[in-house]
């Protein structure tokens, strides 16, 4: 895939690319001491939403060769 970038506008080619992505269980986190967060309750209700759980899936475009 060859691209032009902004604002240096130099060329990049890539070639055999692969996405790694490290994830992590966390079913076997444990809680540290402490009081909950004052702000907690707020946060989760302005910046989360219930989500129905579906096959995860995602797309990489080509290159228009």
């Amino acid at each position: 895939m060859t691209t032009r970038t902004s604002p240096s506008r130099e060329t990049i080619e890539v070639d055999g690319a692969q996405l790694e992505l490290a994830l992590d269980d966390p079913a076997d986190d444990t809680a540290t001491d402490g009081d909950r967060a004052p702000y907690l309750d707020l946060y989760l209700l302005l910046n989360t939403k219930k989500r129905p759980i579906g096959t995860p899936s995602f797309t990489v475009p080509t290159s228009n060769r």
